[in-house]
């Protein structure tokens, strides 16, 4: 089985499905919403552990646990899929990284 350390971002994705490309300075109603994993670092993790190798992830989120909710929620997704994140750092006082698609 492969140990693999990823070293990078992890991100709350918030993915709004319209019906067309929005045009300029219109607000636009979204007919569908999902919110996931992302970042380049976490969803190579989440791959390697699907694929039935060990993933170990470093990811610098904001902190500390149970004052940034969005990495409160990253990190429990990440733990849902079998990606270790012991090592990922919690900066006090700092966002974690979120992203509107």
């Amino acid at each position: 089985m492969a140990n693999i350390l990823c070293i990078g971002a992890s991100v709350l994705d918030e993915i709004f499905r319209v019906e067309e490309f929005p045009q300029r300075d219109i607000k636009m109603r979204a007919n569908a919403f999902l919110t996931t994993g992302g970042g380049c670092a976490a969803n190579a993790a989440v791959a390697i552990a699907r694929l039935g190798g060990r993933a170990r992830l470093v990811a610098p989120l904001g902190g500390p646990a149970g004052e940034d909710a969005i990495g409160d929620r990253i990190l429990a997704m990440l733990a849902k899929e079998g990606v270790d994140c012991s090592m990922s750092v919690r900066c006090p006082g700092a966002p974690s990284p979120i992203s509107a698609i």
